[in-house]
C-alpha cells in the first residue's frame, strides 16, 4: 500500500511502465481471491468463464520462463526498492533446483538401506528430510533454507558413515551432496557484499509499516470546515506575516484558521516531529518520503476536487515544509551513516578474501562455516547499531558545529575560554560559494509566439461592436509599453540586494581584520558597530515590532514553498539557495533563541542577549514576508500564462456553443485514455499468457501483434491529455480523424476474437474489454459530432454585451496600471546616476522590501488573471457579433498582459537576488550571535598596550549611545532601571528577616550531599588522624586505620527552579506578593549556598531570567525586577511545566548531575482547565525523575501581617461547573488540583516555616520511598 500510494501521488504523472501494471493486477487479483473464499458462491458478480483471463494471467506470471527461471508473485509484490538479493530469505528457483538430483539419488540409497537395517533412527530421519526438502516450491524456498536442510542431512549422515562399512555406506549421492553445499557455501560468501546493502533495505521496510498508523492520523479531518470564497490554487499567506505592511498591501489577501483547527494540525505536526527524530539514521530518508506522499495526496484533494478547504490545504503545506525543513539535513544525515559504514563494509570485504569453505570433511566444513558466521553476525550486529543511530543525535551535533563542541552542552563552557576567532568555514559551515546574479530575462520559459510576434495583425481597431478608448488603443498602448520598458532603470529589489551584498562583505572583512590583529574592545566595538548598522537598515530589537508566531515553527511551516520545477536555470539556483539559507535561519534562530533563554552565557550580557535575538526575529520576519510574497509570484504566473496560452492559440474563429462542446469533449477524452489503458493492459496480459501456450504455427504471437498495433495507431492518432478550455475547429477535426482510427480497430479486435476461437490460444472472453471500450469511446464521438452539427446551426444570439466589455475595458486598464507601476517603481535610480552610493544610504534595508511588497501587491497579477479567467468563461458562452470574433479580440488584449507579465519576469529577476542575499546576511548575522554567546569575543581577558582603557571607553560610548537609540524605541529607560533597582532595595529589606529565617530553617531541612569534609578511620587516605597515632604505635603496629578520608557530607549540591507568573492575572496584588517571595526564596538559598539556582518568568512562554550557572547577587535581583511587568495575556502553566523539565535536562546534560531538583512554582494558581490531564502527565514526569514540585499560589500582597481569613476569591472558594450525563455538577476548583504539593501563601512571615515543613515531608517519603 505504501509504494502504490506513493507511485500514485509522488509518481510522474502519466508515465506507467509494465511492472506497475502486473504489481497493480497481483495485488488486486490476490486480494479478490480472498475476498471469494470468505463470501459464498450465490454473490458471484461474474462468471467463472469470465474470470479465466484474470486466472490465466495470474498462471502466466507465476509460470517459468527461459534458464530455468521463474517469475512469480513475489517477484511483483517484493517492494521495488528491494534490489539486493538476500541469500536467505529471497527465493532462488535456479540454484535449488539443482538440489533436486542428489536428494533423489539419496532417497534411493537410503530406502536401499532401509531394507537392510529396517527401523535404524539415523536412516529413517536423513530420509524424512530429503523427502521433506523434495517437496518444497521451488518458487518460494531461499537459498538459505535448503543449504539449511542440506547441513541437516549431512550431519545425520556423517554419524551413519563414522559407523558403517564401505559396502553400507551413502555413498556417492552423499559426496554430491556435499559438493553442492560446498558450492552454495561460496555463493553466500559472493553475497556477503551486499548483506549491508540488504540490512538497509530491511530497515527502509520497516520504516513502511507505519504508512497505515500515519494514513489514520494525517488524512483524517474530524471537523471537516470548508470556506467557500476562496478560489483554487491561491497561496495562502498567513495573516501574521504582513504585521507592519498590512494597511499598505490592498490585493493581498491572508487567511487564518480556527483555534481549534490550529490546535489539531500543531498535534499532527508534534507527532510527526516526533516520528522524524525518533528515526534511526536507516530510515529517516524513507520516513519522510512517506509524509511527501502525504502531503502530495493532501494537495490532490484540493485541486483535482476543486476544494476551498483552507484548513486541509494548510495542512497539506505544513507537511510539506515539514519534509522540506529536516531534507536539509538529508545529506548530514547520509554522510555519517557512510562514514560509519566505511569501515565495516572494509572490515566485511577483508573477510571475503580471508574466508574458505574447507570440504575435505564434514567437520572441517561446519568448523570454517562456524567461524564466518561468527564473524559475520558480528559485523552485521555493528551495522545495525549504525541504522539504529537515533537522527536527534546526529543533528545536535550539527547544530553544535562550530559553536560549541559536544563537551560544551548547555551553559558550561569549556573552562579554558577560546582566545582566537575561528576560521569562516567553522563559524558559517553552510555558507553557499558565490554564483552569479540570475539574468533579467524569463523566469519561466513559455513560448508564446503567436503573441509575440511583431508583424501581428490587430483586429481590436476594426471591431464593430466595442468602440472604447481602451479597446480602439490597444496597438497604441502596446508601442507605448515597449517604449516605457526599453529605458534602463534599477529596481527596489535590486538596490536592497546591494545593499545587503555590501552589508555582508563588510561584515566578512572585519572579521578577517580582527583576527589578524584585534583586541577586545576592538570586538566588543565591532558588536556595537552592527548592532548600529541593523538600526540603520530599520531592523528593530523590540520584541512587539514582531509577531508572536515568528517563534512557532508550526506558523513557519504555514508559508508554502516556492516552486522551482519551471524555472529558468539560473533563478533556479538562485532561489535554491536562498531556501537553503531560509531552512537554516529557522534553525540558528530557534538554537540561539533556546540557548539564550535557557542557558546564558557568562560572555553576554542579558540586554545584549536579548537586543540580538530581537534582531534576528526580525530579520526572519523579512525573510517571511520575502519568501510568502515571491511563492504568490511565481504562482501567480504559471497561473497567468496557462490563460495566456489560450488566447496565443486562438488564430481561427471559434464553434458557437462552447460549453456543450467542451462537455463532450471532456467525455470523450476520459473515455479515450481509458480505452488506451485497457488495450495497453490487455496487451501485456496476452503476452503474459503465450508462455503457457504451446503454439507451434504462431498464432499467439500474431494475435499480440494485431494487439500492439491497435494500441500504436490510437495512440498516435489522437492525445487525450491535453487540457482544452476553449474548443476549436482544429481540435474538433482531430476527434473526427480519431473517429477512423477507432472503427479502423475495432474491426482488427474482432477479427483476433475469431481467430483465437479457431485456435484456442487465449481465453474467448479475452477482447471483450477492450472491445466494449472502444464501442463506448466511439459513442462519445458521435455525441461530440452531435454537439458540432448543434453549434453550427445555432445562431449568434443578441446577448447584453455590456459585461463583456467592460471586462475587456478593465483588463486593458489593469495593464497599463501594471506598466506604470514597473516604470514608477524604477524612477529615481537611473543606472547613469552618479551618486548611487549615497541613494542607497537615504533608503534603509526595510524600507526598500517594504518599497518592494507594494510594488507587487500593486501590479495584482492575480486580478489580471482573474480578469482573463473572466473572458474564458464569457467565451465559452458567446463567441462572434456581427461576423466579429471575440476571441481574437482578446487575443490583442492579452498581448498587452504579456508585456506585463515578461517585465514582471524581471522583477522576479531581481527580487529572486533580494532574497537569496538577505537569507545570507540573516544566516551570517545568526551564526555570529550564537558564537558569541558561546565563545565570547574570542580574546583574552588582559589586553596589551594603553589602547585598551581608551577602547574600553569608546566602547561603552557607543553602548550607551546604542541603549539610547533603544530607548527611544521604547526600551528600559535609565530612569526604569533605577526604579527596579529600589525596588530591588526594598524587596531586601523587606524581607532580609525573612530570608535568614528560611535560611536556618532550611539548613536543617536540605542536608549536606556531596563529601567534602575529611573524617572516618580508614588504611588508606589523604591525611593522618593525628589522634590514633599514639594508639597505633602502642598497639605494636596493628591498629593501622589512622588515615582521614574525605566522606563527610559537607557541601550542599541542589539544583533549584523558581518560576514566577508574569501574566495579568497577578495584578491585583499577587504580583508583589510573587516577587517578595521569590526575593525571600532566593537570598535565602544563596545564604544556605544549596548549589544552583535558576530563575525564570512565564505567561505566553517561559524565560529563563537568571541562569543556574551564575551566581546570584543584588544585580541579578534589579534584573529580574525589571523582567516582571506581569502583562501576558495568558497564564499557559503546562508550557511551564514542561519548559522547566527541559531546562533541568539540559542542565544535567552540560554539567554533574545533582542529586535533588525542586521547581517552585510562584502564581495566583489559576490554570487553563483543557491543561489538567497534560499538567499531571508532567507531574508524574518529574516525580519518576526524582524532581520536587512545589505551586506556591500567592493570595493577597506582601504587606499583609497576621493570619487572614479565607476571603471568597480565594482558590480554596472557588467553583467550577461540569456537566455529567447533561445535569450540572458543581464543585470547588481545588478539588480536581493538577499539583499534589501547593501551599497556599496569603502571610508572608508564614513562608520560611511552611515551605521548610513542606520539604521536610517530601525528603522523609523520599527516603522511605528508596529504602522500601
Amino acid at each position: 500500500m505504501c509504494d502504490i500510494h506513493r507511485e500514485i501521488f509522488s509518481g510522474g504523472g502519466n508515465t506507467f511502465n509494465d511492472g506497475l501494471r502486473i504489481k497493480a493486477f497481483v495485488s488486486t487479483y490476490t486480494a479478490a481471491a480472498q475476498l471469494n473464499n470468505i463470501l459464498q458462491r450465490e454473490f458471484s458478480v461474474i462468471s467463472e468463464a469470465e474470470r479465466l483471463s484474470a486466472h490465466c494471467y495470474a498462471l502466466g506470471i507465476n509460470a517459468k520462463t527461459d534458464s530455468g527461471r521463474s517469475i512469480n508473485f513475489y517477484s511483483y509484490t517484493k517492494p521495488s526498492f528491494l534490489n539486493e538479493v538476500d541469500f536467505h530469505k529471497d527465493p532462488n528457483s535456479a540454484e535449488v533446483a539443482k538440489a533436486a538430483f542428489p536428494l533423489e539419488k539419496l532417497s534411493i540409497r537410503v530406502s536401499q538401506l532401509i531394507r537392510a537395517f529396517p527401523g535404524n533412527s539415523l536412516l529413517v530421519s536423513i530420509g524424512l528430510v530429503a523427502e521433506r526438502m523434495r517437496r518444497l516450491d521451488l518458487k518460494d524456498t531461499s537459498l538459505g533454507k535448503m543449504l539449511t536442510g542440506l547441513e541437516v542431512i549431512l550431519r545425520k549422515s556423517q554419524d551413519w558413515e563414522q559407523h558403517a562399512s564401505k559396502k553400507v555406506s551413502l555413498g556417492e549421492p552423499l559426496e554430491n551432496i556435499s559438493r553442492l553445499v560446498a558450492q552454495w557455501r561460496k555463493l553466500e560468501l559472493q553475497s556477503w557484499s551486499s548483506l549491508l546493502n540488504v540490512r538497509d533495505q530491511k530497515h527502509i521496510l520497516q520504516a513502511k509499516k507505519h504508512w497505515i498508523r500515519l494514513y489514520n492520523l494525517v488524512l483524517s479531518d474530524p471537523t471537516n470546515p470548508r470556506i467557500e470564497d476562496l478560489p483554487r490554487k491561491k497561496v495562502c499567506i498567513p495573516s501574521w506575516i504582513l504585521v507592519g505592511q498590512a494597511k499598505k498591501l490592498k490585493n493581498l489577501v491572508t487567511c487564518r484558521i480556527e483555534r481549534q483547527y490550529k490546535e489539531s494540525v500543531q498535534q499532527i505536526l508534534k507527532l510527526l516531529d516526533t516520528f522524524v527524530l525518533t528515526s534511526g539514521i536507516g530510515q529517516f530518508h524513507e520516513r519522510l518520503q512517506i509524509i511527501k506522499a502525504f502531503s502530495e495526496h493532501l494537495r490532490a484533494e484540493c485541486d483535482v476536487n476543486d476544494e476551498r478547504n483552507i484548513h486541509k490545504r494548510t495542512k497539506a503545506v505544513i507537511l510539506e515544509s515539514l519534509v522540506g525543513h529536516y531534507m536539509q539535513f538529508s545529506s548530514v544525515v547520509e554522510k555519517v551513516k557512510l562514514d560509519l559504514r566505511k569501515p565495516l563494509e572494509k572490515k566485511l570485504k577483508d573477510e571475503v578474501k580471508l574466508a574458505k569453505w574447507d570440504e575435505q570433511s564434514y567437520y572441517a566444513l561446519a568448523e570454517s562455516t562456524e567461524k564466518s558466521h561468527r564473524k559475520l553476525m558480528m559485523i552485521i550486529h555493528d551495522y545495525e547499531e549504525v541504522l539504529d543511530t537515533p537522527v536527534m543525535k546526529i543533528l545536535e551535533e550539527h547544530f553544535l558545529n562550530g559553536i560549541r563542541t559536544n563537551s560544551e552542552v548547555g551553559p558550561g563552557i569549556s573552562t579554558q575560554p577560546t582566545s582566537e576567532i575561528p576560521p569562516n568555514m567553522l563559524i558559517f559551515p553552510d555558507f553557499i560559494p558565490e554564483t552569479k546574479q540570475c539574468p533579467s530575462g524569463l523566469v519561466l520559459d513559455q513560448n508564446l509566439t503567436s503573441l509575440r510576434d511583431p508583424k501581428r495583425n490587430w483586429v481590436a481597431t476594426s471591431n464593430s461592436f466595442d468602440k472604447s478608448k481602451y479597446v480602439l488603443g490597444i496597438p497604441k498602448y502596446a508601442k507605448k509599453m515597449e517604449k516605457l520598458f526599453s529605458s534602463t532603470a534599477i529596481s527596489s529589489p535590486s538596490i536592497g540586494s546591494t545593499i545587503v551584498a555590501d552589508i555582508t562583505n563588510s561584515i566578512f572583512e572585519r572579521i578577517d581584520t580582527l583576527r589578524q590583529k584585534g583586541t577586545k574592545a576592538m570586538k566588543e566595538r565591532a558588536l556595537v558597530d552592527l548592532f548600529k548598522v541593523l538600526k540603520q537598515q530599520g531592523y528593530s530589537s523590540m520584541k512587539w515590532n514582531v509577531p508572536k508566531e515568528i517563534q512557532e515553527m508550526q506558523e513557519i511551516f504555514r508559508i508554502q514553498n516556492p516552486s522551482m520545477n519551471d524555472l529558468e536555470e539560473q533563478n533556479y539556483k538562485t532561489l535554491k539557495n536562498a531556501e537553503t539559507y531560509f531552512q537554516r535561519c529557522t534553525v540558528e534562530l530557534s538554537r540561539l533563541r533556546s540557548e539564550v533563554h535557557m542557558l546564558g552565557s557568562p560572555y553576554m550580557g542579558k540586554r545584549e542577549m536579548d537586543i540580538m535575538v530581537g534582531f534576528s526575529e526580525n530579520g526572519l520576519l523579512m525573510l517571511c514576508q520575502q519568501r510568502a510574497i515571491i511563492t504568490k509570484a511565481i504562482e501567480d504566473m504559471k497561473n497567468i500564462f496557462e490563460l495566456l496560452k489560450v488566447f496565443d492559440e486562438l488564430q481561427e474563429t471559434l464553434p458557437h456553443d462552447q460549453m456543450n462542446l467542451i462537455r463532450s469533449a471532456e467525455n470523450f477524452d476520459r473515455r479515450y485514455s481509458i480505452t488506451l489503458e485497457t488495450i495497453r493492459q490487455t496487451s501485456l496480459m496476452m503476452k503474459t499468457i503465450s508462455s503457457l501456450v504451446e503454439d507451434n504455427h504462431g498464432h499467439s504471437i500474431d494475435l499480440v501483434s494485431i494487439v500492439d498495433s491497435c494500441f500504436i495507431s490510437l495512440n498516435n492518432a489522437y492525445d487525450p491529455y491535453i487540457r482544452k478550455t476553449l474548443i476549436t475547429k482544429h481540435t474538433l477535426m482531430n476527434v473526427g480523424k480519431a473517429k477512423d482510427a477507432i472503427r479502423r480497430n475495432i474491426d482488427n479486435l474482432k477479427e483476433c476474437k475469431i481467430r483465437n476461437e479457431n485456435t484456442t490460444c487465449f481465453p474467448q472472453h479475452i477482447f471483450d474489454p477492450c472491445l466494449d471500450m472502444l464501442h463506448r469511446c466511439l459513442k462519445e464521438e458521435e455525441n461530440c459530432e452531435q454537439s458540432q452539427s448543434s453549434s453550427e446551426r445555432k445562431q449568434s444570439l443578441s446577448l447584453e454585451l455590456s459585461g463583456f466589455t467592460k471586462t475587456l475595458s478593465d483588463l486593458v486598464a489593469s495593464s497599463l496600471v501594471a506598466a506604470q507601476t514597473l516604470h514608477d517603481g524604477s524612477i529615481g535610480f537611473s543606472e547613469n546616476s552618479k551618486d548611487n552610493d549615497d541613494k542607497n544610504a537615504s533608503h534603509s534595508l526595510w524600507d526598500i522590501h517594504g518599497k518592494t511588497l507594494i510594488e507587487w501587491d500593486s501590479l495584482n497579477i492575480e486580478g489580471l488573471s482573474s480578469l482573463l479567467q473572466d473572458l474564458i468563461d464569457r467565451l465559452t458562452r458567446e463567441t462572434n457579433v456581427n461576423g466579429c470574433c471575440l476571441g481574437s479580440i482578446c487575443a490583442d488584449a492579452s498581448v498587452l498582459v504579456l508585456k506585463v507579465v515578461d517585465k514582471c519576469q524581471e522583477r522576479l529577476c531581481h527580487t529572486l537576488n533580494f532574497y537569496r542575499n538577505t537569507a545570507k546576511f540573516e544566516y551570517i548575522k545568526l551564526r555570529l550571535f550564537r558564537v558569541l554567546v558561546a565563545k565570547g569575543y574570542c580574546a583574552d581577558e588582559v589586553e596589551e598596550g594603553g589602547d585598551g582603557t581608551r577602547d574600553q571607553g569608546d566602547e561603552f560610548q557607543q553602548t550607551l549611545a546604542l541603549e539610547e537609540e533603544e530607548i527611544q524605541g521604547g526600551a528600559i529607560t535609565l530612569e526604569q532601571y533605577e526604579q527596579a533597582r529600589q525596588k530591588w532595595t526594598n524587596l531586601q529589606a523587606e524581607t532580609m528577616s525573612l530570608s535568614r529565617r528560611l535560611c536556618e530553617k532550611l539548613r536543617l531541612v536540605m542536608e549536606p550531599l556531596v563529601a567534602s569534609k575529611l573524617r572516618g578511620d580508614y588504611r588508606t587516605g589523604k591525611r593522618i588522624n593525628m589522634k590514633r597515632v599514639i594508639g597505633y604505635i602502642a598497639s605494636g603496629y596493628r591498629k593501622d586505620k589512622i588515615w582521614l578520608r574525605r566522606t563527610k557530607p559537607g557541601k550542599r549540591d541542589y539544583r533549584v527552579l523558581l518560576a514566577v507568573d508574569n501574566s495579568e492575572s497577578m495584578k491585583n496584588g499577587a504580583g508583589d506578593m510573587a516577587l517578595a517571595a521569590m526575593a525571600t526564596l532566593a537570598n535565602g538559598m544563596s545564604q544556605l549556598e544549596i548549589g544552583e539556582l535558576g530563575i525564570a518568568s512565564f505567561g505566553e512562554e517561559m524565560k529563563l531570567l537568571h541562569p543556574f550557572n551564575a551566581p546570584f547577587t543584588s544585580s541579578s535581583g534589579v534584573d529580574l525586577v525589571s523582567n516582571f511587568t506581569f502583562e501576558d495575556k495568558r497564564t499557559r502553566t503546562a508550557l511551564c511545566v514542561e519548559s522547566a523539565l527541559a531546562a533541568l535536562e539540559a542542565q544535567t546534560n552540560s554539567s554533574s548531575s545533582s542529586s535533588m531538583q525542586l521547581v517552585f512554582i510562584i502564581s495566583d494558581g489559576r490554570i487553563e482547565r483543557d491543561s489538567r490531564e497534560q499538567l499531571r502527565r508532567m507531574v508524574r514526569e518529574m516525580t519518576e525523575k526524582n524532581i520536587l514540585l512545589i505551586m506556591v499560589v500567592v493570595e493577597g500582597d506582601s504587606t499583609n501581617q497576621g493570619t487572614q481569613k479565607l476571603n471568597k476569591d480565594s482558590i480554596v472558594n472557588m467553583k467550577e461547573v461540569s456537566f455529567e450525563n447533561g445535569k450540572p455538577k458543581v464543585k470547588h476548583f481545588i478539588d480536581d488540583y493538577p499539583f499534589p504539593y501547593y501551599m497556599i501563601l496569603q502571610d508572608m512571615h508564614t513562608l520560611p516555616e511552611v515551605l521548610g515543613d513542606a520539604l521536610k515531608q517530601w525528603f522523609e517519603m523520599m527516603a522511605h520511598y528508596q529504602k522500601s
